[in-house]
């Protein structure tokens, strides 16, 4: 790429730092990252966003991600994008010669009894979607959501529907799937695999060797297209809940991949999205303790955010559960900052003003604990202005002296005026503001 270095982050490769930082000592040129599926690593990119020091000025990551998935697990390493490019519709001259191309290899299907101008039109009503989508759309002539649902149903023996759909459960997160978690799940070795399902599986599963985990592992051809089997072939919780049951126990995260899938299966929000059923979320996370332990203080975080976000949940078994997390790892940012939402929440139902009060100060402490440090992140801001804000509106409500309501305006303008200065642009910080 016009003479530069280019580095491309592989699937199964891991963002190392330090090697970054040896390889721009050693050039002392600029360096272009490229990260695909950038918002399953925020993580990594974090890592190297904040601690790179002064070789970071000879570094651009250009990254790429879905936008639904950019919007929901990206914003950590929002104040630090510079430029965003949307893929927009494609234009005249790509959809001719993408219709030429299909032409060409007589792929055409449905178009190829309309004439140009006809394929032309048809494509271009579609054109605005995922290409892999619009491209089954025009030349198929039906909703891509039918052709997979139609190719899942013709698939024969019903063994082989449940090994696919056990490997869409865990390739919609975007990781390969270990030949031994679909051995566990259903019982088939991969010898038995080849020999019984490679046939009827042959267009829908891929098999490859990972270097990394030294395991056969299965993948779909595209994760999007897992992610409309999963939603469509088990849209009632009750069919959700068997399968992602047997793949979250079948997970051994000594492997990246199975542990990387089990953190985004058994996040707290993602519990409450799929299984409004309390008593199905409650099994999950049972599930998570048999693969990782009772005192794993990640999980038990989770299962805190689940309690905390649910309707009708107890507060104080959020509160119980963040507690004892915060025994098993008393350093971990997340948890922190959890621990002060939930002294908020709490608040919002104390029974008394000193209760209130109590509980204010202690989401204060601990939101401003991680401010202090250069690497903090806009979220413990967001906390200290909402503290703040209701400070204020309890000031007004109580008719308190005009001098104490204006003391406390000036800290709500102070913290978000530091706050909009650190994270330009935070959507947590704009949202405060815009309260």
């Amino acid at each position: 790429m016009y003479g530069r270095i280019c580095l491309y982050v592989h699937r199964e490769g891991i963002i190392n730092r330090t090697a970054l930082q040896e390889l721009i000592g050693f050039c002392q040129q600029r360096i272009f990252l490229f990260v695909d599926d950038a918002a399953d690593r925020v993580r990594e990119l974090q890592n190297v966003i904040k601690g790179i020091g002064p070789e970071g000025k000879f570094l651009t990551i250009v990254i790429a991600a879905r936008v639904n998935e950019w919007n929901v697990l990206g914003e950590p390493i929002f104040p630090y994008v510079t430029d965003e490019y949307e893929l927009k519709y494609l234009i005249s001259p790509e959809i001719d010669a993408l219709l030429a191309l299909l032409e060409k290899n007589r792929a055409l299907n449905k178009l190829e009894p309309l004439t140009p101008e006809q394929r032309r039109a048809v494509f271009a009503d579609r054109a605005g979607r995922q290409l892999l989508v619009a491209l089954h759309e025009a030349t198929y002539g039906k909703p891509f959501e039918q052709i997979i649902k139609d190719e899942f149903e013709s698939l024969t023996p019903r063994e082989a529907q449940n090994i696919y759909l056990s490997v869409c459960v865990l390739n919609r997160l975007n990781v390969p799937v270990r030949a031994d978690v679909v051995s566990r799940i259903h019982g088939i070795s991969f010898d038995e695999f080849k020999q019984r399902f490679f046939a009827p599986l042959e267009h829908v599963v891929i098999t490859e060797y990972d270097q990394m985990t030294r395991d056969f592992c299965y993948r779909t051809r595209y994760p999007h297209i897992a992610d409309m089997v999963f939603t469509q072939m088990l849209s009632q919780p009750e069919d959700r809940y068997d399968a992602y049951i047997k793949c979250l126990r079948a997970l051994n995260v000594d492997y990246s991949p199975d542990r990387i899938a089990f953190w985004q299966m058994i996040r707290g929000r993602v519990v409450l999205d799929f299984f409004p059923d309390h008593q199905m979320a409650t099994s999950i996370f049972a599930a998570g303790k048999e693969v990782l332990g009772e005192d794993d203080e990640h999980l038990l975080h989770q299962m805190a955010l689940y309690e905390m976000h649910r309707p009708n949940g107890s507060r104080q078994e959020a509160a119980n559960l963040l507690k004892r997390a915060s025994d098993l790892a008393p350093s971990d940012v997340a948890i922190k900052h959890s621990m002060a939402e939930i002294r908020l929440k709490l608040a919002e139902t104390s029974k008394t003003p000193l209760e209130r009060d109590k509980l204010l100060e202690e989401a204060t402490k601990l939101a401003a604990s991680l401010t202090s440090s250069e690497r903090a992140e806009s979220y413990p801001y967001h906390t200290l202005a909402k503290v703040r804000l209701i400070k204020l509106k309890n000031s007004l409500d109580a008719q308190e002296p005009e001098s104490v309501i204006e003391k406390l305006a000036k800290e709500v303008e102070e913290i978000l005026y530091i706050a909009q200065q650190r994270f330009p642009g935070d959507s947590h910080i704009l949202g405060v503001c815009r309260s």
